[in-house]
């Protein structure tokens, strides 16, 4: 079985293996050659980019060391290693089995978060110890030098689970040590991964590779010129649906403007054989089959050159004005009267597809013959903005894609050739892509004549949803004059600022605490701008105490009842001011 590598896992030394790997569910687990001493690293981008397989809690007292350093461009105290703790039949973190149970994160910082609490919990059989550096700057600074990990872990008879994790920074250490009762007869096993970090030194017994199901397709790569800032792709030939792709290109809040020539093969009249984009999030551009985990890949949108939505309809779709499209002919189109049966209903459909073959075949017979398709694409906050227009028919899409994860665009599409396809940055006065309002005509249909077929990726259809519509008027398009010289620049536009909370790990926008009990939440913001925290009123301070220090969010639980506080960042240069609100339930 031909085995693709997880992430960027690179081997420290490249030795041949004793023991044949052993397959488990989604993943492959390389088994160690202990006299071999080989070792491998994980690069971790962002949070759970890359993870290994599970080591295994036994009754002897083991040990395991790593090292890791932090990227410099690395603000935060938990960009760093995190061990995952949890029970598994399989070792496997997230496992589909449904006997996993998940236990604590244990982070580098000494953030211990165990069934959702950060203290010792006596009634859940949770005790947490800590050891803090003197000086949380200077430990983070060490840590982009190299921190050195070291994890001690064992259980007792009574399956009572000890695991302390000691990280060494320069002068500076710190100290989680956490214990609780895992359930009867279960294996209990903690995994690595963290943040914005590498880590390195890592046993192979702990590497992971994709399985078959989970496996990186092909996909044509591109070039990168660091010159200019662009980058170019060889041809892409699409001979059938879901086939072959453009490697994905990142979606920054830096927008970029894309354009290739496609030519459809001569053989086909159909308008869904030209290309389609695909929006997707993925550990490192690439695409992956459907089976895949949605921690490594997930697609948000497919969509095809004649405006249809493949992946995606229920948040990308023209009823939300999420979908603008532009230019697709109008067709009037017959409906079923009623009481009609199988062969009148057939019939109906027969001369309605005719009509809609009919109006596209102009542009149909454009792609034939080569034409130019134009687009641009950026990233705001949590969703990715992506015009498009093939021939004078096009769309822009908004499309919501997970927040924390890189978001990539792809081409692919069906019975044509995509040539000289470059990606560039866009001008900063870059004009909208296609999109106006277009009210599709009553009744029409684009369902595919019969006996045709757009064969999509396993699991989707490529034709369009019965009584669907897809013929919005196209309102004429005039260039704009061109303004003198002395016109006053347009106001450069300002990117959105996201403020983003999180307790622990995990990015909230409501929390509870118990009275007389804290939780403390650290608070950024994309902008890099001064945050601040509205003053509660003298009713709601009653029921909860707020102190905001050093983009650190204190909350102590007073009395029960509800609240709610105000996060602001102020504007600055490139970025327009920002609000958030976190919900606060004080419980007793």
């Amino acid at each position: 079985m031909r085995k693709t590598k997880l992430l960027a896992i690179t081997m420290a030394a490249v030795v041949g293996m004793s023991s044949v790997p052993a397959v488990y569910r989604d993943v492959v687990v390389a088994q160690a050659d202990e006299t071999t001493g080989e070792t491998f690293s994980l690069d971790e981008p962002n949070y759970l980019a890359a993870y290994t397989a599970g080591k295994k809690v036994t009754t002897d007292k083991q040990t395991l060391n790593f090292t890791f350093k932090t990227y410099e461009t690395a603000t935060l105290n938990w960009d760093t290693p995190v061990l995952l703790v949890y029970t598994s039949d399989d070792g496997i973190y997230d496992s589909k089995n449904t006997n996993y149970k998940h236990y604590a994160n244990v982070r580098s910082d000494c953030w211990v978060d165990a069934e959702g609490t950060t203290e010792t919990d006596a009634s859940k059989n949770i005790t947490i110890n800590k050891t803090y550096p003197s000086d949380w700057n200077e430990w983070l600074k060490a840590c982009k030098e190299e921190g050195k990990a070291t994890v001690e872990y064992q259980k007792d008879s009574s399956n009572k689970v000890t695991i302390k994790y000691t990280v060494v920074a320069g002068d500076y250490t710190s100290v989680s040590e956490f214990s609780f009762i895992a359930d009867e007869g279960k294996e209990t096993y903690f995994a690595v991964t963290g943040e914005l970090c590498t880590i390195s030194g890592l046993p192979i017994d702990m590497k992971m590779e994709l399985s078959n199901e989970q496996t990186r397709l092909k996909s044509v790569a591109g070039t990168y010129s660091d010159t200019d800032k662009t980058t170019t792709f060889g041809q892409v030939k699409c001979d059938g649906w879901w086939t072959n792709w453009s490697n994905g290109v990142e979606i920054t809040e830096d927008a970029q403007k894309f354009s290739f020539k496609t030519t459809t093969n001569e053989s086909t009249d159909l308008r869904w054989n030209t290309p389609t984009t695909v929006v997707f999030t993925s550990v490192d551009g690439g695409l992956y089959k459907p089976t895949t985990s949605k921690n490594l890949y997930k697609e948000y949108s497919v969509i095809r050159s004649d405006c249809f939505v493949i992946t995606g309809a229920d948040t990308v779709n023209e009823t939300s004005g999420s979908l603008k499209t532009t230019g697709i002919p109008t067709v009037e189109t017959k409906a079923y009267p009623d009481g009609a049966n199988a062969d009148e209903k057939k019939a109906i459909d027969d001369e309605n597809n005719a009509k809609i073959t009919e109006a596209w075949k102009p542009w149909v017979d454009a792609n034939k013959a080569g034409t130019e398709v134009t687009g641009t694409v950026k990233r705001e906050g949590n969703k990715v903005i992506l015009t498009y227009l093939n021939n004078g028919i096009g769309y822009t899409a908004t499309i919501p894609v997970e927040e924390g994860k890189k978001a990539y665009l792809s081409l692919t599409g069906e019975q044509c050739t995509i040539d000289n396809l470059k990606f560039a940055p866009a001008p900063a006065e870059s004009t909208p892509a296609p999109g106006t309002e277009a009210t599709p005509a009553p009744g029409t249909s684009a369902t595919p004549a019969p006996g045709t077929s757009a064969e999509p990726a396993p699991g989707t259809s490529a034709a369009p949803a019965p009584g669907t519509s897809a013929t919005p008027t196209a309102k004429p398009t005039v260039a704009p004059t061109k303004k003198p010289s002395n016109t006053k620049k347009p106001a450069k536009k300002l990117k959105s600022a996201t403020i983003t909370v999180k307790n622990g790990k995990k990015k909230v926008s409501s929390v509870t605490v118990k009275t007389k009990k804290s939780v403390k939440l650290a608070v950024s913001v994309n902008s890099k701008a001064k945050l601040s925290v509205a003053k509660l009123s003298k009713k709601n301070a009653k029921i909860a105490k707020v102190t905001f220090k050093k983009n650190k969010l204190t909350i102590k639980g007073l009395k029960k009842g509800k609240v709610s506080i105000k996060i602001t960042s102020k504007k600055t240069s490139k970025y327009k001011a920002a609000t958030k609100t976190i919900k606060v339930t004080v419980k007793k």
